[in-house]
């Protein structure tokens, strides 16, 4: 193992893993979380931020430069280290390796070993307490017992903004203080009504905790038509001087493997929410719920990096492992579960 000190341009509370790639070179893997070694200086291009969780800085950058490198890392939350001045051959000599960045305490430690990974990471997974919100997937409305409720799909495809705007108005009266995810699904052959439905949404935001997800979003062209649709529905009522709360949290939901193994448009959206039974059926081709837990739950979490700490949310309806869960919730930024009446008894008995 070898340690580097330098200076913190923007902390996070939390260590963080991957592999160090120069900036420039870095491999379009996406399922690879990568911290990039740059010079402060090149511009980063797509494929050097994809899957990056971290940045370290190399001493040799101009100092004009490092004020505005300091602000690039806040603003797109990189944790990011400028390395001591005995660290400038770092590049030639260590790309590719396993390094954990502790931008809090200021560290670099390269080809860890298994000491100092476990005293990072070997918490045991019996010890750990899930903070997780359960939010229960209501067929009609009604008080909630719990952290909040999910709402949407007892609407009707043709209910227009002023129906879909009072529905959602009775949910906010009967649920005051409680989080409500205000469902809306794509339909690429009817964006008119997906837009009437975002219109809803944004107006009844006023009155209740309201957050936003599109659901039957099957490709990352689908998602780009939705964000599109949202900034549509926020400028029109805007413009029309209409009471709304277009700030509210927006998030896409993930159903497909090609959603999950695809870049995700984490710089435009609150929050993800992942359909777990439904991506285990289709990478394993089979019902039966106690086959594919780990396949699955690696890639959500590959998926929860690339997004750079984006919240998920997860909808389960089937079986799942405690330690599946608690696992999704400590790697894959998992906050909330979305399920049904009667799975809420044991899942807030794990959390």
């Amino acid at each position: 193992m070898v340690e580097f000190a330098g200076k913190s341009f923007f902390p996070c509370s939390e260590a963080v893993t991957g592999r160090l790639f120069v900036a420039g070179k870095a491999e379009r893997r996406y399922d690879m979380a990568k911290i990039l070694l740059w010079d402060g200086c090149s511009e980063l291009c797509e494929a050097d931020l994809q899957n990056a969780v971290g940045a370290v800085i190399l001493p040799n950058s101009c100092e004009k430069r490092r004020s505005q490198t300091a602000r690039l890392a806040e603003f797109l939350r990189l944790p990011s280290l400028l390395l001591d001045k005995e660290a400038a051959c770092l590049p030639s000599i260590l790309h590719g390796n396993i390094a954990i960045l502790d931008s809090k305490k200021e560290r670099l430690y390269v080809d860890p070993d298994l000491e100092t990974i476990n005293g990072f990471f070997g918490v045991s997974a019996r010890k750990y307490k899930m903070d997780i919100c359960i939010l229960e997937e209501c067929k009609k409305i009604k008080p909630c017992l719990h952290d909040g409720i999910v709402i949407g799909k007892q609407l009707p495809s043709d209910a227009d903004e002023d129906k879909s705007y009072d529905f959602f108005c009775d949910a906010a009266d009967e649920n005051t203080g409680k989080i409500i995810v205000a469902t809306v699904n794509f339909s690429k052959d009817h964006p008119e009504r997906m837009l009437s439905s975002i219109r809803a949404v944004y107006r009844a935001g006023v009155w209740g905790r309201f957050s936003l997800l599109c659901t039957s979003v099957t490709s990352p062209e689908s998602a780009d038509q939705c964000i599109s649709l949202m900034h549509t529905a926020f400028r029109q009522l805007d413009g029309e001087g209409r009471e709304f709360n277009g700030f509210i949290p927006k998030g896409i939901e993930i159903s497909t493997p090609l959603m999950l193994l695809c870049p995700p448009k984490h710089r435009m959206i609150d929050f993800f929410c992942v359909d777990y039974d439904h991506l285990r059926e289709l990478f394993t081709d089979s019902k039966d719920t106690t086959v594919g837990d780990a396949f699955t739950a690696e890639r959500i979490i590959a998926f929860s990096r690339a997004t750079q700490g984006v919240p998920l949310s997860v909808r389960i309806g089937g079986n799942i492992s405690q330690n599946t869960l608690q696992t999704l919730a400590r790697y894959g930024s998992v906050k909330q579960i979305f399920t049904s009446s009667d799975k809420i008894k044991s899942f807030s008995a794990w959390t």
